[in-house]
């Protein structure tokens, strides 16, 4: 209040001074251009001037103005999209998250251009593309990621890799995960769980047989998932050797290049001792399950001991029954004895070896071999009778209708 009280007054003062002046000194001005004069009184002359002055700091202002307002618009405008930039990003996630992929690479390149640290846009386009089924652009945005971080080569290519395994191009992710390995050494624990990833794509177990001791020590396989590996490893080494020339010592041999330790393993003793019965090798088979059984009891592995014939088949009845001392009540241990049994022509032992084992569990071959040992004996409504329990025993057996009477 007290300033515009100040300003008031010295604006009254100016004006009485003016008006002193005009009337004390009217001086006189008179501007001649040519055969034009312009005549005024002094003040008037000073007013104009200051006008002209005025007028002329005004016109230099608004051109300076026009000239700024556009930039600053600009930046505005740039700050306002730099501003929604982690919204459109956090659209293009939420969207690659749902299974939009298209929507989702749209929104992380719209993000982008606003943004100086593109490696995961880059990164979660390559993975929108690949859902797409467009490699192109999979190579594309990669590339591109690596051109903008190259010190982010080895996120980039493990996830290539990644893609390349998802896409079943295992050969070209071999070579990209070996590649690695050489960058980031053999300790690091995805890269190993991709490479096995890759071999068992590729069948390739001679090399998950190499990698066996990286494997067990890495942090990305526990007890468990190791062993369930390994078993499967040495198993298809086995079947590997099926082709070979002699099969049953390529199989000896290969059966002895496995840890003593795995060598106990039941489902490894079931696969070795089933190849060397396909091959020929029967009588090794029996002597193999005669040692296994000494300390350890598998009812797969004594179904094969039934259905083959060793060297000694007296021998070969005379230890599985010392078994029944302390599994009596065991019908796969009863089914192999009748069959031994068959084999030695002792027909009645078969007979109730049958009988006893089908007494403690229903089995279809059991019935279908009882019947035809049957039929052998001379006894035809027995035969039938077993024939008929096998037909009802079958688990693929349909239940379908059949006519009320015969027909004839």
């Amino acid at each position: 209040m007290r300033k515009l009280l100040i300003a008031i007054l010295v604006s009254l003062l100016l004006a009485i001074a003016i008006a002193w002046g005009l009337k004390h000194y009217p001086g006189y001005v008179m501007i001649a251009l040519g055969n034009t004069t312009i005549e005024m009184t002094l003040w008037v002359a000073v007013i104009l001037q200051i006008l002209a002055i005025a007028g002329l700091f005004v016109a230099l202002w608004l051109l300076t103005r026009s000239i700024k307002v556009p930039m600053v618009t600009l930046r505005w405008l740039g700050s306002f999209g730099g501003r929604n930039t982690p919204q459109i990003f956090n659209r293009g996630l939420i969207a690659f998250a749902e299974g939009h992929w298209d929507r989702s690479r749209r929104s992380l390149e719209r993000a982008a251009k606003n943004d100086d640290n593109i490696l995961i846009h880059m990164l979660v386009c390559a993975r929108a593309s690949h859902r797409l089924g467009d490699e192109e652009a999979v190579e594309k945005y990669l590339t591109r990621a690596l051109q903008t971080v190259p010190d982010a080569h080895a996120a980039i290519n493990i996830t290539q890799a990644e893609l390349q395994l998802e896409s079943g191009h295992y050969e070209k992710a071999l070579a990209t995960i070996l590649r690695l390995r050489k960058d980031l050494g053999k300790k690091h624990p995805y890269l190993l769980e991709m490479l096995v990833k890759t071999c068992l794509g590729l069948k390739d177990y001679r090399l998950i047989e190499k990698l066996l001791p990286e494997i067990k020590n890495s942090s990305a396989y526990d007890a468990q998932r190791y062993s369930d590996l390994l078993v499967e490893t040495y198993r298809h080494r086995l079947i590997a050797t099926k082709g070979a020339e002699d099969a049953v010592k390529a199989l000896t041999e290969r059966w002895a290049k496995i840890p003593k330790k795995w060598r106990r393993n039941n489902s490894l003793m079931l696969c070795y001792v089933d190849l060397l019965a396909a091959s020929g090798g029967e009588k090794t088979a029996v002597d193999v399950i005669q040692r296994h059984f000494r300390k350890y009891w598998d009812d797969k592995i004594l179904a094969v001991y039934g259905r083959i014939a060793g060297s000694d088949l007296k021998k070969q009845l005379l230890l599985a029954e010392s078994w029944l001392k302390e599994r009596n009540n065991n019908p796969e241990l009863l089914l192999a004895l009748a069959r031994i049994s068959r084999r030695l022509e002792l027909w009645g032992k078969a007979k109730e070896y049958y009988q006893r084992s089908l007494d403690f569990g229903s089995h279809v071959d059991a019935y279908v071999e009882l019947a035809e040992l049957c039929q052998g004996l001379g006894e035809v409504d027995k035969s039938r009778e077993y024939f008929q329990r096998s037909l009802n025993t079958r688990p693929t057996a349909l239940s379908l209708p059949l006519p009320a009477k015969p027909l004839r």
